[in-house]
């Protein structure tokens, strides 16, 4: 499933957008964001999607230093790091 966009005023202001975005009943566990003045609801991730991400997750933890998990480094999402 993808994104959905929610038609817009292209005269309204960011402050209507975000009265817009707060006031809605969005689908429960959906992303709502406004992109460069538009609404876009995305679906919430499937189970399977959250398993995949989790198993990444951990054989990630396994390889990252123990100070980056202890927050004493700052690093990108992912990295690299020579041995």
């Amino acid at each position: 499933m993808s994104a959905l966009t929610v038609g817009h005023d292209p005269e309204q202001s960011w402050d209507g957008l975000v009265r817009f975005w707060e006031e809605m009943e969005w689908p429960e566990g959906s992303k709502v964001e406004i992109i460069e003045g538009i609404v876009t609801v995305s679906p919430a991730p499937a189970y399977r999607h959250n398993i995949i991400a989790e198993r990444i997750q951990r054989r990630l933890y396994s390889v990252i230093p123990d100070a980056y998990h202890r927050g004493t480094h700052s690093a990108p999402p992912l990295l690299r790091h020579p041995r």
